[in-house]
């Protein structure tokens, strides 16, 4: 699609930019969804969601400590250590580590809440942010294609 510069159409693309990135920051889920609904391409919305979770992964993963040790500081006085939660979430990590946690990261948890877990398993910065990439450009281009056929279809 070529248009003539138009200030309207510029700013009115900035804003779908922006809040496809936006969200994708702090659920990954919403970011094709607000992106195909919007009007953009699978291709745009991939790579603006993909970019949105990456900027809180690499965020979080460089500051990630320090968030996790303020965070239980503040809100988690009275946590248990051996909670059958805790206990679920230390066998998933044994079973399947940086690679499963950072599949499911996009789909079942947010970018923050995927990387503060594997900032606290003691997992290495570099490889938190390469498969957190690697899923969230799976994951991107696959929710983008599935939501823009639903589109089409409803629409």
């Amino acid at each position: 699609m070529v248009q003539d510069f138009d200030g309207k159409y510029a700013v009115e693309r900035f804003l779908k930019y922006g809040t496809v990135y936006l969200v994708s920051m702090f659920k990954f889920v919403i970011g094709p969804t607000t992106g195909i609904f919007a009007g953009l391409s699978i291709v745009e919305t991939a790579i603006l969601t993909t970019l949105g979770m990456m900027t809180s992964v690499t965020m979080f993963s460089f500051g990630g400590v320090a968030v996790r040790d303020w965070w239980f500081a503040t809100f988690r006085h009275d946590r248990k250590l051996f909670s059958p939660r805790n206990r679920k979430v230390v066998k998933f990590w044994l079973k399947y580590g940086i690679r499963g946690l950072s599949f499911l990261t996009p789909v079942v948890f947010s970018p923050i809440v995927g990387t503060l877990l594997a900032v606290s398993f003691g997992e290495e910065r570099t490889r938190i942010v390469r498969f957190m990439f690697l899923s969230s450009l799976f994951w991107a281009f696959v929710l983008s294609g599935v939501l823009f056929l639903v589109h089409k279809v409803i629409y």
